[in-house]
């Protein structure tokens, strides 16, 4: 016999829980409203990861440049080609861009003008000789064997890129960007000198050399002989430059091995 309420009507089982229409409580309706929203929204999640693994987008783990980071490379890598053979002094956006087959806006989307393009061109550039020189200078294989290989990565990474029209351009329309060169390459100047000195302890380097003076010395020939606007001028390439360079180092200061062997008796 059901129950009935004060007003003479049948109760429900559950007080607590009233029924809705279709015989199912109110909150358990609404809970499970709620579980069917996080699985769609868990599956659409596992659907946006599954195309970011397999399109490359940036902050997924896969280590694969995003479109974005393709496009701008593609630029950089362009003007580097353009600004080698031609300087920049004259290249205009359009010109890049016609070049490339980019519309305007694309470019813009990723450089605010040349010049940031040029700075771009430069920063990459002078990483990438960086990555390469730092280390060898900072080996611990032979003295002879770190300044030999120190002037072939300036033939490999130097000379076939960079070009002497370039880099005058960049000296003369973009004097903070050249300073950030020229702080580079005293660091390189300070590590050549560090050589030296390790290369006098071990008998290579000669023993009347003053270190100290050397590094002045070889350090204002490298700011000021081999710059661009000189070289230019003298109609003197960096092929030639790098060379006199290499033979100061190599028979200036170097023991020959024939006399480093009759120093020891052998």
């Amino acid at each position: 016999m059901r129950k009935q309420n004060q007003t003479g009507r049948d109760a429900p089982a559950n007080p607590a829980a009233p029924a809705n229409a279709a015989g199912i409580p109110g909150q358990a309706r609404h809970g499970r409203k709620l579980d069917e929203r996080a699985r769609r929204d868990a599956a659409r999640a596992r659907r946006k990861d599954e195309r970011a693994r397999r399109h490359g987008e940036p902050g997924r783990g896969n280590g694969e440049p995003d479109r974005e980071e393709r496009t701008r490379q593609r630029i950089v890598d362009y003007a580097e080609r353009v600004f080698s053979e031609r300087g920049f002094r004259r290249i205009t956006v359009e010109d890049l861009c016609v070049g490339m087959a980019l519309s305007k806006r694309t470019f813009y989307k990723y450089f605010r003008n040349r010049d940031e393009l040029v700075e771009a061109v430069v920063d990459a550039f002078v990483a990438r000789v960086m990555r390469r020189i730092v280390p060898n200078l900072q080996s611990v294989e032979p003295v002879r064997e770190v300044l030999a290989n120190h002037f072939q990565l300036l033939y490999e990474d130097l000379l076939s890129v960079v070009s002497l029209t370039f880099m005058s351009d960049v000296q003369s329309l973009t004097p903070a960007l050249w300073r950030k060169i020229e702080e580079r390459r005293a660091m390189v100047v300070g590590l050549v000198v560090k050589v030296v000195e390790r290369g006098q302890k071990e008998g290579v380097i000669r023993a009347d050399l003053d270190a100290t003076v050397f590094g002045k010395v070889f350090e204002r020939m490298v700011t000021t002989v081999a710059e661009p606007s000189f070289l230019l001028a003298a109609n003197i390439t960096m092929q030639s430059t790098l060379d006199i360079m290499r033979g100061i180092l190599t028979r200036g200061i170097i023991v020959p091995e024939k006399a480093k062997e009759a120093r020891h008796g052998r």
